[in-house]
C-alpha cells in the first residue's frame, strides 16, 4: 500500500529518475540497498518532496508552499524545513581560521574591539572581557592540558585525541570476566532450576511452588539488566574549541538551548539562565529559550473554543522581570544596552497547532555581546498535553526550522560552562573530502543528571537515592556501546533533523522522554553519552519532601505503564482519546513505511540532499539491532513486571520467617559423580548463588573508580526496589487506568505535591513493622518457652537453633532494603529532619545487634544437659 500510495503521488519523479545511470530506483523514489552510495537522485526537489511525505514532515510556513491530502506538491525550492541542513551547515576542511569577530564588546566611543587585537589591551592592565563568561575572573585554562589532567585521574595518563577524533573510547577491564560469569550463570540456570522444582519441600509443596515462580521472575529481570549491561565502557569527548583539524567557530552549529518551566518558583531558574549564558560558545551561535507553560493561565469564557481568553498569571510576569533584570546585569559588565522586544506567533504561522492552539508570545532580549535569550509564553488548548506540548511548541512552532541542535534543560538544571563543547562535538565527523560535518547518525546525545540539594535534606547517604548512579552513571555508558543511550527528559542535545523526522516529541504518554527516545531509536538512528566519572554537565536540583519523590517515581511508572500499553495492548480496550493521541496515527504510518523499505531491501530517501546517513540507519535496523532495542528498553517498557519482585521476596522472607522450612529439600550427601552436582545435591544451588553474586560484584565495577559514593550502589539499587515498590505499584495502576479512562493524571511540578501522602508512605512503614515482629514472634516463641506457646509456630522440639537463625535472615535482607525509606516516613510523622531520625535509629540499631550478638554467643556456648553430665 505504501509503495502504491509513493507511486500514485509521484509518477513523474519516476520518469524523470529512472533514467539516472547506474541506479536503480523505485517507484516511490526509493534507493535499492544494494546501490552504490554515489548514486544520488539528481532532482533536489523531487528529494524533497519524497522526504517531506515519507517522514511526514509538514510543509514549510512559506507562503509558496503548499499540500495536498495525498502528499505534498509543487515544492518550491527554497524550502526552509529542509534546505538550510544541505548549505548552511556545509562542512569545512578547516582551512578558515575565521571566528575572530564573534566576541566583541563595543566600548562607549562605540569602538569594536574582537579577540584578535585584544592583546594589547591586556597587556596595558585594561580589565576587557570579550565576553560573559570571562566575569567569574578565572584564569583562562590549557583544555589540551584539563583533558590530561581528567585522564590521568581516571588512570589512563598520555591519553591524546587523534586528527579527526571527536571522542576515543575505553572499555572496562572487567569487562571480559563479567561477560564469562553472565555466560555461566546462564549456563548454570536451567540446571538450578530444575533442582528447586524437582525437589520441592514435602511439608509445604506449595511454598516451594511460590518460590520457584518468586526466582524465575528475579532471574529473568536481572538477565535483562546483565544483558543491557554487557559492554561497559567509557567515553572520553574532545572540546570542541580542541578538535583536531581546527573546527572555526564561525563555523560551529547554531544551538538551542531549551528549557521547561511549568509551575515551579522562579528563584530556581535564576542561576540556570545565568550560566546558560555564559556557556563557552559563540553568543551568536546560540539562543536560551525558556520554554514558560505557567505564564499564560487560560480562561474558557464560553462553550466554544473561540470564546477563550489568555491572562499572564503572576508566575510569568515573575519569570519575565526576572529575565529582565539578570540580562540586564550582565549586558552592563559588558558595557552594552538592552533590546526588548515582543512577538506573537498566531495560530496560522504553527506547524503543529494542537500544542498550542492559541498561538505562543516570544518575548525576546538582545545585546551586544550576550546570546538571545527568549521566553515563550504557550496559549495552551483544554488539553495542555503537558510537557510533550511545550517541547513540541518548541520544536515546531517557535524554533526557527533551520536550527540543527536543540538542547533540553529542566528549569532547575544549573549547565557547566563547558556543556556545549562537551555535547556538540559527538554529533560530528570528520572526512578529508568535506572536513566536519554532521554525521548525521547520532540523533542525540545524552548525559547524565545531578543534585546538589542532596545532602541539604537527606544527609550524605542518599537514602532514597536520588543519585540513582545505577541508571545515570553505570546503564547509560553501557548502553552507549550499542548506541541506544535512553532520553531521560533532561541534560540531553537534540539532532533536529533526526527529532523530525522521527515525528517529533510522542504525545500520549505522561513522560514523554523514554518513550520518545525509543520510537527513534527504531529508525536505526543512535544516540551517545557522555558523563564519565567526574564529569557533570548540568546540575539539578531533586525533589525536597518523601511525598515529592514518591509522586514523581509515580509518574515515571505511569508513564512506563503507557509506553506497555501503547506499543503491545489492543486498541479495543484503551481510550479513543489515548489510541488517536495527536500524531499517534502519523507515528504508526511512519513505523510502517520503514518496516515496508527493509522488508523490500529498498532505502527511505534521504531527509535532505546533504544527509549522508541514510545508507548507514538502514543498515543499522537489522534483527540483531531489533532484538538489542527490546532488551535494552527492558527497565522502561517492562517496569510493571519489575514492581512483581519485591513483594514475591518480602512474601518468601515472610513464610521462611515463620515456619523456619526451606521451600526445597537440602541434600549434601557425599557426591559420587559429576551429574549429582548438576541434578542430585544442593551444590548446584549454592555454585548458582556464588556465580550470581560474582557476576553482580564484577557488574558494578564502577564504583571502584567513582570518588563520589557515599554507599554502594548494589545496596542502594535493591533498597531502590523495595522502598518504592508500592508507589511503582499504583503508579502503574494509575497509567493502566489512565490509558483505558482518556483521562491524564494530573502533573505535579517541583513542590506542588503537598505535605505528608499517608496513603503513598504508610505501606512502607506497615511492611517494615510486620517483618521486624514477624522476626521476633518467632525468636521469643523459640526462646522463652521450652514448648511453643504459640502453636502454630516452631519450637526447639521442632527446628535446631541454626535453622531458625537461618530463616531469619532473608526477613533481615528485607528489613535492611526496607530501613531507608522506612526512616524518611517516620521522620515524616514526626516532622524531624530526615537524617536526625535515621542516624538516631542506626545507632539505636548498631547497639541493638552488638547487645543480640552477645546473647546469641552465650546461648551458643551453654552446654546441653549431656554435656554437663
Amino acid at each position: 500500500q505504501v509503495l502504491a500510495r509513493l507511486k500514485s503521488d509521484h509518477r513523474s519523479l519516476t520518469s524523470r529518475v529512472s533514467q539516472a545511470p547506474n541506479s536503480t530506483v523505485d517507484p516511490g523514489g526509493m534507493r535499492a540497498v544494494s546501490e552504490s552510495s554515489s548514486d544520488t537522485i539528481s532532482e533536489e526537489s523531487a528529494t524533497y518532496t519524497d522526504s517531506l511525505w515519507f517522514y511526514g514532515l509538514p510543509p514549510s510556513a512559506n507562503p509558496n508552499m503548499s499540500s495536498s491530502a495525498d502528499g505534498p506538491s509543487n515544492l518550491v525550492e527554497d524550502n526552509v524545513v529542509l534546505k538550510h541542513f544541505s548549505s548552511t551547515f556545509a562542512s569545512t576542511d578547516g582551512s578558515d581560521r575565521g571566528g575572530s569577530n564573534i566576541l566583541r564588546r563595543v566600548e562607549p566611543s562605540g569602538q569594536s574591539i574582537s579577540r584578535q587585537n585584544s592583546s594589547e589591551f591586556e597587556r596595558s592592565g585594561s580589565a576587557l572581557r570579550l565576553s560573559v563568561y570571562d566575569q567569574d575572573g578565572a584564569e583562562k585554562q590549557d583544555y589540551g592540558a584539563m583533558v590530561k589532567t581528567l585522564t590521568q585521574n581516571n588512570e589512563h595518563a598520555g591519553f591524546e585525541f587523534g586528527q579527526g577524533e571527536t571522542s576515543q573510547i575505553l572499555p572496562y577491564r572487567s569487562n571480559l570476566a563479567y561477560q564469562f560469569m553472565t555466560l555461566f550463570t546462564i549456563f548454570l540456570a536451567p540446571f538450578y532450576f530444575c533442582y528447586i522444582w524437582s525437589n520441592r519441600s514435602g511439608d509445604l509443596p506449595w511454598f516451594g511452588v511460590l518460590f520457584f515462580i518468586e526466582e524465575l521472575v528475579v532471574y529473568l529481570l536481572g538477565l535483562a539488566n546483565q544483558l543491557s549491561m554487557w559492554h561497559r565502557q567509557r567515553r572520553f569527548v574532545c572540546r570542541l574549541d580542541c578538535l583536531e583539524p581546527r573546527f572555526p567557530p564561525d563555523k560551529w552549529p547554531v544551538v538551542h538551548i531549551c528549557f521547561t518551566h511549568y509551575a515551579e518558583p522562579t528563584n530556581d531558574s535564576v542561576r540556570p539562565l545565568r550560566h546558560a549564558i555564559k556557556q563557552e560558545y559563540p553568543p551568536d551561535r546560540f539562543v536560551v529559550t525558556i520554554l514558560d507553560d505557567g505564564y499564560y493561565k487560560r480562561v474558557q469564557l464560553g462553550d466554544s473554543e473561540q470564546d477563550v481568553h489568555y491572562e499572564i498569571t503572576e508566575s510569568g510576569k515573575d519569570m519575565e522581570e526576572m529575565i529582565g533584570r539578570e540580562y540586564k546585569l550582565l549586558a552592563d559588565m559588558l558595557g552594552t544596552s538592552v533590546a526588548k522586544t515582543s512577538r506573537e506567533v498566531e495560530r496560522h504561522q504553527c506547524q503543529r497547532t494542537e500544542c498550542a492552539p492559541g498561538g505562543s508570545t516570544v518575548i525576546e532580549w538582545r545585546a551586544m555581546g550576550l546570546p538571545l535569550v527568549r521566553l515563550v509564553g504557550r496559549k495552551k488548548g483544554k488539553n495542555s498535553h503537558m510537557k510533550t506540548g511545550n517541547l513540541e511548541n518548541g520544536l515546531w512552532n517557535v524554533m526557527e526550522h533551520e536550527v540543527p541542535i536543540m538542547v533540553v534543560l529542566d528549569t532547575d538544571m544549573v549547565a557547566s560552562q563547558d556543556m556545549l563543547q562537551y555535547l556538540v562535538p559527538n554529533f560530528f565527523e570528520y572526512t578529508k573530502a568535506g572536513g566536519w560535518d554532521f554525521d548525521w547518525q547520532t540523533a542525540y546525545v545524552a548525559s547524565p543528571q545531578a543534585f546538589s540539594n542532596i545532602e541539604k535534606h537527606y544527609g550524605t547517604d542518599d537514602p532514597l537515592s536520588q543519585s540513582f548512579k545505577s541508571y545515570w552513571r553505570m546503564l547509560g555508558p553501557a548502553l552507549d556501546s550499542v548506541g541506544m543511550v535512553h532520553f531521560w527528559g533532561t541534560n540531553t542535545a537534540f539532532f533536529t533533523p533526526a527529532l523530525k523526522s522521527s515525528n517529533g516529541f510522542v504525545y500520549g504518554c505522561i513522560t514523554e522522554d523514554t518513550v520518545t527516545g525509543a520510537q527513534i531509536h527504531k529508525f536505526g538512528w543512535k544516540s551517545t553519552f557522555v558523563g564519565t566519572a567526574g564529569l557533570t554537565l548540568a546540575t539539578g536540583l531533586c525533589r525536597e519532601t518523601l511525598t515529592e519523590t514518591f509522586d514523581q517515581r509515580k509518574r515515571w511508572a505511569q508513564g512506563n505503564a503507557q509506553q506497555f500499553l501503547m506499543e503491545f495492548a489492543p486498541r479495543c480496550m484503551l481510550s479513543k482519546d489515548f489510541v488517536t493521541a495527536p500524531h499517534r496515527q502519523d507515528l504508526y504510518d511512519l513505523n510502517e513505511r520503514f518496516r515496508d523499505a527493509d522488508r523490500k531491501g529498498i532505502l527511505p530517501p534521504p531527509i535532505c540532499k546533504n544527509d549522508r546517513g541514510v545508507q548507514a540507519r538502514r543498515s543499522r535496523r537489522s534483527l540483531a539491532y531489533k532484538l538489542w532495542t527490546e532488551i535494552v528498553y527492558i527497565p522502561t517498557r517492562y517496569a510493571l513486571f519489575f514492581v512483581l519482585s519485591p513483594p514475591l521476596t518480602y512474601l518468601i522472607a515472610m513464610i521462611l520467617s515463620l515456619t523456619c522450612t526451606p521451600p526445597f529439600d537440602l541434600n549434601f550427601d557425599p557426591v559420587d559423580s559429576l551429574g549429582d552436582i548438576f541434578f542430585n545435591r544442593t551444590h548446584i544451588v549454592v555454585i548458582y548463588w556464588l556465580a550470581m553474586c560474582l557476576a553482580n560484584c564484577l557488574q558494578h565495577s564502577y564504583e571502584i573508580t567513582d570518588p563520589n559514593n557515599a554507599h554502594s550502589v548494589v545496596f542502594r539499587k535493591q533498597q531502590y526496589e523495595f522502598g518504592f515498590c508500592w508507589v511503582r505499584f499504583v503508579g502503574t495502576i494509575e497509567g493502566f487506568a489512565a490509558s483505558i479512562r482518556g483521562k491524564q493524571p494530573k502533573w505535579n511540578a517541583f513542590g506542588m505535591a503537598g505535605g505528608t501522602n499517608l496513603f503513598l508512605e504508610l505501606p512502607s512503614l506497615l511492611a517494615f513493622v510486620v517483618m521486624v515482629l514477624s522476626i521476633v514472634t518467632v525468636l521469643a516463641n523459640y526462646l522463652l518457652s521450652s514448648g511453643s506457646f504459640i502453636i502454630a509456630l516452631p519450637g526447639p522440639e521442632a527446628v535446631q537453633v541454626k535453622q531458625v537463625l537461618g530463616c531469619q535472615m532473608m526477613a533481615c535482607f528485607v528489613l535492611y532494603n526496607l530501613w531507608p525509606v522506612t526512616s524518611l516516613v517516620i521522620a515524616d510523622l514526626f516532622k524531624l529532619p530526615y537524617y536526625v531520625i535515621r542516624n538516631a535509629v542506626s545507632t539505636f540499631v548498631a547497639c541493638l545487634a552488638q547487645i543480640l550478638l552477645s546473647i546469641m554467643w552465650i546461648f551458643l556456648m551453654v552446654p546441653d544437659s549431656k554435656s554437663s553430665r
